[in-house]
């Protein structure tokens, strides 16, 4: 494998984390996003919940890519949000953050940004500051 993009496709944008006393297989795909539609009014919009440190966007865009494996044979969710909420431990947000900035940042185009002379490619930005804050 030769660059980022290999490593993509082997992994196929799957993010493992721990959830409910498993691991869980987190992938945001269209679905997921038609999902954050719904909820937020756009995607773009959900990210910058999620950047504002909103727990119920965090939960709702945990929720969204879990539902790739918790849906019924009509395409209904067999999660909630409340029970995706329950599984995420306020004291591992921090940890938890970094991994979810990691499978957004795979299924997202990249911003491109100007510095210097050299363009940067960037992800979201996931900061929970606020909510980590709010937990000590």
């Amino acid at each position: 494998m030769s660059n980022l993009s290999d490593i993509r496709d082997a992994t196929g944008g799957i993010t493992l984390l721990p959830l409910g006393g498993k691991n869980r297989r987190l992938k945001f795909d269209l679905n997921s996003f038609a999902e954050l539609e719904d909820l937020f009014g756009g995607v773009e919009e959900a990210m910058k919940a999620l950047e504002g440190g909103s727990i119920k966007a965090l939960r709702a865009i945990v929720w969204s890519g879990l539902l790739h494996e918790n849906t019924d044979e009509k395409g209904q969710p067999t999660i909630s949000q409340a029970q995706v909420g329950s599984w995420i431990d306020i004291k591992d947000l921090p940890t938890f953050s970094e991994k979810l900035g990691k499978a957004l940042a795979e299924a997202l185009p990249k911003e491109k940004i100007e510095e210097g002379d050299a363009k940067i490619n960037q992800g979201p930005k996931v900061p929970f500051d606020q909510a980590t804050k709010a937990a000590e």
